[in-house]
Formats: structure tokens, C-alpha cells, sequence
């Protein structure tokens, strides 16, 4: 991040704080301020910057407990062109929620996803004018508030399998919230990143993603949750895939927590999940978690 600073030009702007009157905001934020803060100088930062002479298009944005990958910048560079050609693309994110070594393996996977991850991600010029008149400051949790129904409105974010960013952020606003068993076991690449000059990324604009996804799902073999487990230990997988089904938002938090995954909803979305789908990678073996009715993005809502 240093040298590409260095490299393009490095400005250093500093937020004066103003203390905030939160005694009429709801008891959590009056107990931690943080967010409310945090999402006031989100709220800054970003009309600052896109209202700079440079006229930037988009801005990558990061915090300072991130680390990145080698190959973050060419991530960015390759899936960025994506966020202008599809309007149905809300952001480009670097990060992946369950990301953790043992359901994310191949660092040239990428995909569609229906949660805003955050963590390192792209916002458009577009964007902004769409968010900024009713960014949420002072009412904090700028994140969730991303994720809901009106800022949302039906749009997608691309995520790769492997994170490109990792939180070594043990202390913090969130309080170490979901750290030690959710985020510290995530992993870059070990072989250091792929090339993606001239990957071909189409296939992620959404319709023929849409079609690539459904024939993926009719292909997937229908299993219970212990055989996927086994195939995923299994040396002789064939690396088909399967898909393990659930039938509610309550039987889908049994099986993340059984997996070890993040359990929790944002405005009905599972984290990473695509029409309710989660996409982890056991093995060999793709794995998909899949509703066993029809979902649009919330699985509260068949």
C-alpha cells in the first residue's frame, strides 16, 4: 500500500473531530459511541474525496487494521471495469466472509454476492451520489445500513474465494467482536496471488452469471451435511458438486454454527450468500448451502 502511495502521489488529510450528541440515540450506540463516530467520518472522508479536483470514479476504501495481498491492487484493477459495465453490481469487495483456510482454496475464484462485505471495497462515483444525501452519520453502523432494503435495492457485490484483505484487528470499535474464531483463520494466497491481466470476468455480469449459477445448482448432488464433511477430508473427491439443503433461517444457523461459519443474518442476507446460496469450498469438493425454496436475496422472506 506504502509504495503504491508513493508511487501515484500521497496525501494526507486529518478529520477535526466534533464531539457528538448522542443522548437521544438508542442505549447500544450511547454505550459505544465508536460507531457513531466512525460512520460520521466515513460520511467525511468520502465527500471529501469525491469532492477533490481529481474527480476521482471510484475509491477504494480501507481502515487501518487491513492487511492485503500481494495481488489486492491487481484484484481491483481487473474487477473494477465490472461495477460500470452492470448496474445490478452494488460495490467490488477484497473480502470474504468465510474465508477461512478450509472453505476457501482457489485463489482465482471470484463471485456474486447478495451481502456487502465490506473490508476492503470499491464505491463508485455512482454510488455515492445515490448514498451521500442520506448517509447515516451519527446514527452509526454505516455497514448494516448498506446492507438494507433501500440502499441495497436489489444489487449484488463481487467477493473473491480468497480473501484479499485480513483484519488484524483484535481491539477496536467492534470490541473484538467475532474475531478470534471468525477472522484471524482467514489467509491470503500462499503462492502470493494470481495474475489477472487479461482474465476474461465477464461471466460475472449478471446474466451470465445467472445461468452459470442455476446450471451449477441442477448439477450439484443433493447430500446430508456429514457426507459433505467427509468428502471434503476425502483424498479420493472428485470434486463434483454438492449441495446441502435447509429449509429455514433457523436450520441454516444450525449448520453455519455446525460448520463453524458466521451464523448471523443483515436484513435477511446470509453472509456471501447469492439467492440464499453459500458457496464454501471443502477439499476438493464445492459445496453449496442452498435454501430449499425460492429466494430472491432475503431467506426470511420465501
Amino acid at each position: 500500500v506504502t509504495q503504491v502511495a508513493l508511487r501515484h502521489g500521497a496525501r494526507s488529510l486529518v478529520h477535526p473531530r466534533r464531539n457528538l450528541d448522542l443522548r437521544g440515540a438508542p442505549t447500544f450506540l450511547r454505550k459505544a459511541p465508536g460507531y457513531a463516530y466512525l460512520s460520521v467520518h466515513y460520511g467525511w472522508a468520502l465527500r471529501t474525496l469525491f469532492a477533490a479536483p481529481q474527480h476521482y470514479e471510484g475509491v477504494i476504501i480501507l481502515e487501518e487494521d487491513l492487511e492485503v495481498a500481494p495481488d489486492f491492487f491487481d484484484y481491483f484493477n481487473a474487477t473494477a471495469p465490472l461495477l460500470y459495465q452492470d448496474p445490478s453490481l452494488l460495490t467490488i469487495s477484497a473480502f470474504n466472509d468465510n474465508g477461512q483456510l478450509r472453505y476457501a482454496s482457489d485463489p482465482s475464484a471470484v463471485y456474486r454476492s447478495d451481502f456487502f462485505p465490506g473490508l476492503g471495497w470499491l464505491l463508485s462515483r455512482r454510488l455515492w451520489e445515490e448514498l451521500g444525501p442520506k448517509w447515516p452519520e451519527e446514527k452509526g453502523f454505516w455497514d448494516d445500513w448498506m446492507r438494507e432494503p433501500p440502499q441495497r435495492r436489489g444489487r449484488s457485490s463481487i467477493r473473491p474465494e480468497v480473501s484479499r484483505s485480513r483484519t488484524f484487528g483484535q481491539k477496536g470499535t467492534s470490541m473484538s467482536q467475532f474475531y478470534t474464531k471468525y477472522l484471524a483463520p482467514i489467509q491470503f494466497d500462499p503462492s502470493g496471488g494470481v495474475s489477472w491481466i487479461g482474465r476474461d470476468l465477464t461471466p460475472l455480469l449478471k446474466e451470465k452469471y445467472e445461468a452459470n449459477f442455476h446450471a451449477l445448482l441442477k448439477m450439484a448432488r443433493v447430500v446430508l451435511l456429514n457426507e459433505a464433511l467427509a468428502l471434503g477430508h476425502s483424498a479420493d473427491a472428485d470434486g463434483a458438486p454438492v449441495r446441502v439443503m435447509y429449509s429455514s433461517a433457523k436450520e441454516l444457523k444450525t449448520i453455519s454454527h455446525e460448520l463453524g461459519i458466521m451464523e448471523d443474518l443483515k436484513a435477511g442476507v446470509p453472509r456471501t450468500g447469492y439467492h440464499g446460496v453459500i458457496q464454501l469450498r471443502m477439499g476438493r469438493t464445492p459445496v453449496l448451502l442452498a435454501p430449499s425454496y425460492k429466494v430472491d436475496q432475503d431467506i426470511t422472506k420465501p
